[in-house]
């Protein structure tokens, strides 16, 4: 079965499950055969910001994405310690 088909099919209002069965194959596949696109998950709710960012610092870090190798680099928020980082001064954003 086409594309195209599977468009018709789909303007008709028959189901991803329906055409999938008609066509042979998986409803993931019809999915993608017209267009869709896996939606990135982002949280509904904003990270909280209250943080006294005088204690803190942010380092980036690697991280498994997973596959078998560091595939990326995340953000990280430690405790201050003084020693390594120096000493926090009023108002600085670290």
């Amino acid at each position: 079965m086409q594309t195209a088909e599977m468009r018709r099919m789909r303007g008709m209002r028959v189901s991803l499950a329906d055409i999938a069965q008609s066509a042979g194959i998986t409803r993931q596949a019809v999915f993608y055969r017209l267009g869709g696109q896996r939606k990135a998950k982002r949280p509904s709710v904003a990270a909280n910001s209250n943080i006294d960012r005088r204690n803190v610092v942010t380092r980036v870090v690697p991280f498994n994405g997973g596959c078998s190798t560091a595939s990326g680099l995340a953000p990280v928020t430690l405790r201050r310690v003084p020693t390594i980082d120096g000493v926090a001064e009023d108002g600085a954003a670290a």
